[in-house]
């Protein structure tokens, strides 16, 4: 049960204070990589898993009507770069991060 509890992301919850500074520190990148840039930016939901480090998922509103991306960053257990893993746009505030 241990093993296959480290393959799945806990359960989704408001924002903290660590969750926001991970995609804050990781804006510009992930703007870069979607080749946009966003007006509004407020990290709202997040999960984690422990994968030598911790993964986040975050759920980021980027819009007034209902406009939210998904990013997925790594945080290094050594303490190393974060790493943006996948980011998905077009999604709404409903739906799973």
């Amino acid at each position: 049960m241990y093993g296959s509890a480290l393959n799945h992301f806990d359960n989704q919850r408001p924002c903290n204070e660590e969750a926001t500074e991970i995609a804050n520190q990781m804006r510009y990148q992930i703007e870069a990589a979607m080749n946009q840039k966003f007006e509004l930016w407020e990290p709202t939901f997040y999960c984690t898993r422990y994968r030598e480090g911790t993964d986040y998922r975050i759920k980021i509103k980027i819009g007034e009507v209902n406009r939210y991306i998904h990013v997925k960053i790594h945080k290094p257990e050594n303490g190393g770069d974060l790493q943006l893993l996948t980011y998905v746009g077009g999604k709404v505030y409903h739906d799973p991060i």
